[in-house]
């Protein structure tokens, strides 16, 4: 009688890197700085703001642009690059939803940072459109970049008039 001992060994090697990275995950989470939390009054008009690309024509525009550039055979930087074009175009038609989509499909994690930083400015300059920085603010990955984002949103927020 013959014995297959085969999966033993492809078993045991998922095992422990399944233990490394849960160990890794939890050391990470357990040395991640505290984020100082979104005002509850911004935090709840941000979450009242939808991104509804379809309700008018440009939004559609958007929607299709960003579908394209981020599905396809292309490299990742090409993707990246067509996204931040959208992104940057978005901008500068105060387009913060279409923008928001480009911006969070950014497959290279330094340029999403910094287009997600550059994004909460420009969101800065109106009490209408500062949600939209929080929006930002949330898709930011690096805790250190968040906190001081979310403490920034504050302090513009707690200046906004409110109604």
């Amino acid at each position: 009688m013959e014995k297959s001992t085969g999966w033993k060994v492809p078993l045991l090697f998922c095992a422990v890197v399944i233990l490394l990275v849960g160990a890794l995950q939890l050391w990470r989470s357990a040395t991640a700085p505290d984020v100082t939390p979104l005002d509850a009054d911004l935090l709840a008009r941000a979450d009242s703001f939808h991104i509804n690309l379809p309700a008018d024509e440009r939004g559609r525009y958007y929607q299709k642009a960003i579908a394209n550039a981020a599905t396809g055979f292309q490299p990742r930087s090409q993707k990246d690059a067509a996204l931040r074009t959208l992104y940057e175009t978005a901008i500068a038609d105060k387009r913060f939803d279409a923008a928001c989509t480009a911006v969070t499909l950014i497959n290279d994690s330094e340029l999403r940072e910094k287009l997600l930083d550059a994004l909460v400015t420009s969101a800065s300059g109106d009490c209408a459109t500062l949600p939209w920085g929080a929006f930002a603010a949330r898709a930011m990955r690096d805790p250190n970049h968040q906190n001081r984002t979310h403490s920034l949103l504050n302090q513009l927020w707690a200046r906004c008039p409110r109604s």
